[in-house]
């Protein structure tokens, strides 16, 4: 399903669907199947539904909600809010991601998340450390400037090696 330019609003409903918002401020909506969805420029809106899927915001500031599924999330260039849910989520941070919020950081169990960082950003977890403090009840990874990672309402404390993985 393609949108393309324009201010789109689009529903995989049930089933697995392969959805592009493209250029503009669109509303994307996977359903219940595993969906790969991509937001493309624009400020999007996007909610991946109830199973394991690959949500991608592009360049804008976005809001990406996995859902209940284990998520691969992108928010891409731009500032982004991003919700997992309640599934064992990957967040994928590449150079240039912008000044993003991750609201629903699980550190532990079976529905522990993990946060994603191109190598040519972090090379481990020492080296991640080393630009992350504690603000408040937030958690802040800040890489320069113009790209932080916030982990809403994280301790650092909690934060361990496996939270993290270097591509």
């Amino acid at each position: 399903m393609f949108g393309g330019a324009g201010d789109d609003s689009l529903d995989g409903g049930s089933g697995d669907d392969v959805v592009d918002g493209g250029i503009g401020n669109d509303t994307l909506k996977g359903g219940s199947g595993v969906d790969i969805i991509s937001g493309g420029d624009g400020n999007d809106d996007i909610d991946g539904g109830s199973e394991n899927d690959i949500l991608n915001g592009g360049a804008g500031n976005d809001i990406i909600k996995g859902g209940s599924g284990a998520d691969i999330i992108t928010g891409g260039a731009g500032n982004d809010i991003l919700t997992g849910g309640s599934g064992a989520d990957v967040f994928v941070f590449a150079a240039g991601f912008g000044k993003d919020i991750v609201t629903d950081f699980a550190t532990k169990g079976s529905s522990a998340d993990v946060l994603q960082f191109s190598s040519s950003m972090f090379a481990n977890f020492t080296d991640v450390m080393s630009h992350t403090t504690q603000v408040g009840n937030d958690v802040v990874v800040t890489l320069d400037a113009g790209n932080s990672l916030t982990l809403a309402n994280t301790q650092i404390g909690s934060l361990a090696a496996d939270d993290f993985r270097f591509v």
